[in-house]
């Protein structure tokens, strides 16, 4: 009897011993967690504020592509047109937008742009005549405003008439 007690002691003592292990764990992975989340949160935080300012940037340079587009426009045709951002939701966006006389203005804007920037634009152009209507029989002027343009994108714009702009520099010619 008296084994019999003492192996029971002992597996008592080995049974709180493990008990004490598997506690220390708990409290060590609820540290890590507390830990984790900390770093999770500080991390949304972050990445929140860089989506506030990369929207603010993109904004900004929309609108710096707009003012100098109808600055352009004023020059080359002597009217003042006003030119804005023209969506339909959930169905076509157009970063520039604008009618005046016979034509309208439908621009993309980018900072970095390539041949699917043309194409992109094309097809916004084409749902924008299916879904607008009063602009049938107007000349379109497609325009692709962008910081860095490739030379394809530039040679591919030069042939097929469209507007390609940093605001510094005219890749092609506003037709």
């Amino acid at each position: 009897m008296e084994k019999i007690d003492k192996a029971i002691e002992e597996m008592k003592e080995e049974s709180k011993k493990r008990d004490e292990k598997f506690e220390a764990t708990i409290e060590r992975i609820d540290r890590e967690n507390k830990k984790r989340d900390k770093i999770i949160n500080k991390l949304l935080k972050q990445n929140q504020q860089i989506l506030r300012t990369l929207e603010n940037l993109t904004e900004s340079f929309e609108q710096e592509a707009i003012e100098h587009l109808e600055y352009v426009i004023k020059s080359k045709f002597n009217v003042d047109v006003e030119l804005y951002r023209f969506e339909i939701p959930h169905k076509l966006e157009i970063d520039i937008y604008g009618e005046f006389g016979n034509y309208v203005v439908v621009g993309e804007v980018k900072a970095r742009a390539g041949i699917s920037t043309l194409k992109k634009l094309e097809e916004k152009i084409e749902k924008l005549k299916a879904y607008k209507f009063g602009i049938e029989g107007k000349k379109i002027i497609p325009v692709i405003y962008a910081m860095t343009v490739t030379k394809e994108l530039a040679d591919t714009c030069r042939q097929k008439g469209v507007y390609l702009t940093n605001g510094y520099k005219d890749y092609t010619l506003l037709a």
